[in-house]
This record gives structure tokens, C-alpha cells and sequence, in this order.
């Protein structure tokens, strides 16, 4: 029976199998030195202990982007003697595609060993005769840059509609014709909005759902091959979101952005920028002197950098140098980012984000600086004593004339709330925690996080849809269901278990609540000094307690009497006379405490709560409304 043992190693693997010993190499540079010292030390018969050394078949191959092709008969040799650790690495070169009417082209580089083809990937750039080529992964069977194809659009389409997305920010897009370039592959219900030139293979588009861009009334900002922009007009403000394609050759940026791209940024603005410039902002892995041009850029725009850090991603995609960047205006909340594992057929991976406006931002459209910058607080949210203090000071100040019109009427009504509103801004508590006080008694905390990772997980399964996700969000739905029942059954038993002697529902629902079956009549009760315990007359005082017999009205009560009277009976208008009883201070306190303190503020904002929480400090402005009566001047 054969012996198998294997043995590895990172730089080797070594098999036994009968009598013989197979020692495979990670580096096929090695093999010739093997060789050599294995032969040195075999004696005559060395071919019964080394018998071949074979060259591995398998080989791994990159992409040199837009390297002039004058090089390429002496390329091989330049970039092993250049480049460190490539060194008897490279197999072949060869051209793969050549740009129309120039020297540049991508070339394509097999490797013989995986080890130094990954480390060039990661290293993100090669060096040769004296200038950097950017290299890039990509299989045997497909093109270097599947972008530009009808595969990679077709893809993307189908991408779009699987998930839904709203709004979609191009680089390079695949597009056809050379005068008016259009986009391939739009998915259906989607427009696209672009201004693309016969380059159109360096530019970039946008494309937008439609029901979207018809209810936000879209309009195209795009102003050249490489810039995309389209306005979205919503409730919250308008949003701008920016396509951008920076291309290797552009000399200095600044002048890119000065000339092109400054006067498009705003506090709303969304902006997807194809690079071309390394820097660890961007999780590059070093950066060169365009990444920190390009820092700078962004940082004297105000502009944010919406990508995460790979420790922060649970998938991170392989084979890119994360040229990428996502940029937000300082009015723009970020609330996901990150690499979908849906593979792009390119060099560059998808990103897919989701974006609000920030609540705190100090950009603010019209109808929010109508509804409440100048808002009065809630009655709750007020420190009373402060309040009643301010506004005791600043009634005294208030001056009431002695014969006034009605548009002096008018001038006294507005300082009067204004100085009443303004009190209570300045009396706000800052220290105020809102408490829900009708909260559902089996909710707790713990249901809470349940719940949410449950939301989470299903955001994730809409867009990546793949079984992974859909198996993950069904195990949280279904410990998040399956709590909620426990804690139903555990708050109903204890909500039975607080009535033990009896099986009754309702009454364990009474005795939870607190209330009684019936409310008595007390044994006795004391009325004008007299205590007495006889039933019906206990009822008797009862009655007349609660529902007491109208008040004798007093003379200015009568007066007030007789002048309705006259004016019910009469068809002409009704006039004051001037010797008509002013309003008393006691009728405006009486009127103040009959509002209802639950009905809904008026346009200047005070509420009745308020109203009646400084009563006593604005009973001087009685007055104000006796002469609204006398003139008969109605307050609206």
C-alpha cells in the first residue's frame, strides 16, 4: 500500500509517494538553482535522485494600462530589472489593445509566479525607462476593461434592476456614435444624463429612475465629456449629484476643479470621482503627489470623504488600488458605504452608499425656515418661574394708550406677543429629555437591538441579494418575532398573576388599571361647618357642590345683561355706549382659566398652556381689551 505523506510550506510542498520524492516550488525562479545543487551533489547516478525539473504551465496574468508600446520588444527585460522582486517572475509581454491614433496601449503581462504578480497588484503601479504604468488584474478570458463593452453595461443594467437603485454615477461609461454619443444598455424605467464627446470612453454619465427624476423635477447640469451633474429638487432642498472622470493625463488638477468643477459644488452636492490618484485617505496603499494635490483640493472646497476604512467593511474587493472616491457637501449625512461582493468585469469596484441631509446643517430651503427657526417651545420644555419673571418685567414696559384706534390696537396686540414669545425662548430648558410616557409595557431594550439588527439585515439582503443574505435576514426576523412573543406571553401571566383569586379577565384588567367596580358615597360630610351623615342629604350637598345654581349677577353683570338684550332685539349694529362698565380683572381671569389648554397654538405661535401659565402677570392688559370692545374691534 502507497505511503502519501504531504508536507508544506510557503516557499515549497514536498510529496512522497513510493519511493519517490516530488518537491514542487512556489518560486519557479528557483528551479534552475535547484537543479544546479542537487546535480553538484549527486554523485554518477544522480538521475535516480533527480530525475526533471518541469516549468509550471499555469501562469498569472495583469494588465500595464496606457504604456507606450514603442517599449514593448525590450519591456520584459526593463521591468524585472526595475522593478524589485520581478526578477525571472515575467513569462511574456504582449500588446493587448492600442489606443487609436497615439503610441499608448494596455499590455498584457503573464507571470509565472502568483506571489509576485499579487505583490505588483497591490503595489498598484510598475516601473520602466524611467515613468510608472498602472497595473491592474484581469482574467485570460475577458477584456482589460470591461467598462467599456456591451458585457460590463449589460451587467450593470441588469444590476441596476435587480436592486433598485434610484440614482447611479458612471465612469467611463460604454457608449456608441461619434458626433452625439449615446449610452448602451439603460435599463428600462431609467434616464440618463450626460454630455458626452467623441472621448466618451473617458467621460461620464448618470443615470436617474425615472418616476424619480419626474418628482423631483430633474435638470441637467452637465457641462462636459468627463463631468456628469443633474439637480433633484425635493422638500428638504436641492441635490446635486456629480459624475467626474479625472483622467491620468491632466497635468494639474487645481485647474480642473477651478475651471469645471468649483462652481458646481454646493452644501447638497453628491460627487462620485474616478481619481486616478493614489492616497490613504482613500485606502490606497501609499500616496503620490496627485493624492495629495487632490487632498488639498477637497479640503478647501469643504468637501468630505465618504469612503470607509477597510477595517470598518465586511468585504473588501481584491485586485484594486482604490482610486475611487465619494464625496459629500457639508450639509450631507452619510448612513451607509460600502463594496457590494457583486463582481464589476473592471479594475473598479462598486460602491454603493445611501445619503441624507444632514439635520443640523445650516443650509435650510424656505419652507424650513418657514415652519419653525422662530417657533415658541412647548409649555413643557419651559422653566416657569423664569418665564413668569420675564414677562412681568416687560409687561410693565409695555405702554397702553388712554384713547387708542384700532391700528394702535393692532401695534399693542403684536408687542404683547412678541415680548410674551420672546420670554419663553429665553426661558427654555436646555436639560429637557422628552419621556414617553405610553410605552408598551412588554417592550424593552433588548427587543430593541433584536429589531434593529433585523432592519439591518434585511437592507442588506435588498441590495445584495444573494442566499447568504436572505438566510441571515430570515434567522434575525425570526429570534426578533419569536422574543416578541415571549415577551407578550411573560407581561400577559404577570398582568393575570396581579389578580390570583380570580380567573375573571376583566377583573385582573381592573385591579391592574387601579380602578374600582363603583364609587360610594363618603359616611359623612362636613358642608358650611355642619357634619352630617344622612344619605340623602350627603347626596343633596353633593349635587349642589358640583353643579352649583348661577351666580346673582352683580351690577356691572347687569348692565352687560341689558346691553345684550337690546342688541338681540335689535337689527341695527351694535355700538358700545362709553359709559359701558370696563372689563374687570376678575372676568379676564375668569375668561383666561375657561380656555381649553389642550387646543392647538395660533400664528403667532403661544398656546393657551401658555396663556394661562402667566395670567396673573398680563392681567394688567385688561384694558387692551376693553377698548377692542369698545371699538368693537374683533381680535382674530
Amino acid at each position: 500500500m502507497p505511503l502519501d505523506i504531504q508536507k508544506r510550506n510557503e516557499d515549497y510542498s514536498e510529496t512522497q509517494k513510493d519511493n519517490n520524492i516530488i518537491v514542487r516550488l512556489a518560486d519557479p525562479a528557483d528551479l534552475d538553482r535547484a537543479k544546479t545543487i542537487l546535480e553538484s551533489k549527486a554523485g554518477p547516478d544522480s538521475t535516480n535522485v533527480f530525475n526533471s525539473v518541469s516549468r509550471p504551465s499555469k501562469f498569472f496574468p495583469a494588465v500595464a494600462l496606457f504604456v507606450n508600446l514603442s517599449y514593448l520588444p525590450s519591456l520584459k527585460e526593463e521591468l524585472m530589472l526595475r522593478n524589485r522582486g520581478l526578477r525571472g517572475k515575467i513569462e511574456s509581454v504582449s500588446q493587448l489593445f492600442a489606443k487609436p491614433d497615439s503610441q499608448k496601449g494596455h499590455v498584457k503581462i503573464l507571470f509565472n509566479c502568483k506571489v509576485a504578480r499579487d505583490h505588483a497588484l497591490a503595489e498598484g503601479e510598475i516601473d520602466f525607462f524611467n515613468t510608472t504604468a498602472r497595473i491592474v488584474e484581469i482574467l485570460l478570458d475577458r477584456e482589460v476593461n470591461l467598462r467599456h463593452s456591451r458585457v460590463a453595461s449589460s451587467s450593470l443594467a441588469q444590476i441596476i434592476v435587480e436592486n433598485v437603485l434610484d440614482i447611479v454615477l458612471i465612469q467611463e461609461p460604454f457608449a456608441k456614435g461619434h458626433q452625439t454619443p449615446s449610452i448602451i444598455n439603460i435599463p428600462p424605467g431609467y434616464v440618463a444624463f450626460h454630455c458626452l464627446s467623441q472621448e466618451h470612453a473617458y467621460g461620464a454619465a448618470i443615470l436617474v429612475k425615472l418616476s424619480l427624476a419626474k418628482s423631483c423635477r430633474a435638470i441637467d447640469r452637465s457641462r462636459s465629456n468627463h463631468i456628469a451633474a443633474v439637480d433633484l429638487h425635493s422638500a428638504h432642498g436641492t441635490f446635486r449629484f456629480i459624475s467626474t472622470y479625472l483622467r491620468p493625463s491632466i497635468k494639474n488638477i487645481a485647474d480642473q476643479f477651478s475651471t469645471d468643477l468649483s462652481c458646481l459644488f454646493t452644501k447638497l452636492s453628491i460627487i462620485s470621482v474616478d481619481s486616478n490618484a493614489l492616497s490613504k485617505v482613500w485606502n490606497s496603499k501609499l500616496t503620490n503627489s496627485r493624492g495629495s494635490e487632490l487632498e488639498l483640493l477637497i479640503a478647501n472646497h469643504f468637501l468630505r470623504v465618504l469612503n470607509r476604512q477597510l477595517d470598518d467593511l465586511d468585504f473588501v474587493p481584491a485586485g484594486t488600488s482604490f482610486l475611487d472616491i465619494s464625496l459629500a457637501g457639508s450639509a450631507i449625512t452619510c448612513t451607509r458605504w460600502f463594496y457590494p461582493t457583486i463582481p464589476s468585469f473592471s479594475d473598479h469596484p462598486y460602491i454603493y452608499f445611501e445619503i441624507n441631509r444632514s439635520p443640523s446643517s445650516a443650509c435650510s430651503t424656505a419652507q424650513a425656515q418657514s415652519r419653525a427657526p422662530n417657533s415658541t417651545p412647548h409649555i413643557s420644555r419651559i422653566c416657569l418661574d423664569k418665564f413668569r419673571l420675564k414677562v412681568a418685567d416687560a409687561v410693565m414696559n409695555l405702554v397702553v394708550q388712554t384713547n387708542p384706534t384700532t391700528s394702535t390696537i393692532d401695534d399693542m396686540i403684536v408687542k404683547l406677543s412678541a415680548l410674551i414669545s420672546s420670554a419663553a425662548k429665553s426661558s427654555k430648558d436646555s436639560t429637557y429629555i422628552p419621556v414617553s410616557t405610553r410605552r408598551t409595557p412588554w417592550w424593552t431594550k433588548e427587543l430593541w437591538v433584536l429589531r434593529h439588527k433585523s432592519r439591518q439585515a434585511f437592507k442588506l439582503w435588498s441590495v445584495q441579494r444573494i442566499e447568504s443574505n436572505r438566510q441571515a435576514f430570515k434567522a434575525h426576523k425570526a429570534t426578533y418575532q419569536r422574543e416578541i412573543r415571549n415577551a407578550k406571553l411573560s407581561s400577559w401571566n404577570k398582568l393575570c398573576d396581579s389578580q390570583p383569586s380570580s380567573s375573571d379577565l376583566f377583573s385582573a384588567l381592573k385591579a391592574k388599571s387601579g380602578k374600582s367596580s363603583n364609587v360610594s358615597l363618603p359616611s359623612s360630610i362636613s358642608f358650611d361647618g355642619s357634619i352630617s351623615s344622612n344619605p340623602t342629604e350627603i347626596l343633596k350637598k353633593c349635587a349642589e357642590h358640583f353643579f352649583p345654581s348661577p351666580t346673582p349677577s352683580t351690577q356691572a353683570h347687569a348692565q352687560a345683561e341689558e346691553l345684550a338684550a337690546s342688541f338681540s332685539q335689535s337689527s341695527t349694529a351694535f355700538v358700545v355706549p362709553s359709559n359701558s362698565p370696563p372689563i374687570s380683572q376678575e372676568e379676564l381671569s375668569n375668561a383666561i382659566a375657561s380656555l381649553n389648554l389642550k387646543s392647538a397654538p395660533g400664528a403667532d405661535g403661544l398656546s393657551t398652556a401658555i396663556i394661562c401659565a402667566i395670567s396673573n402677570q398680563i392681567i394688567g392688559s385688561a384694558s387692551i381689551h376693553h377698548e377692542c370692545m369698545f371699538l368693537s374691534f374683533s381680535l382674530s
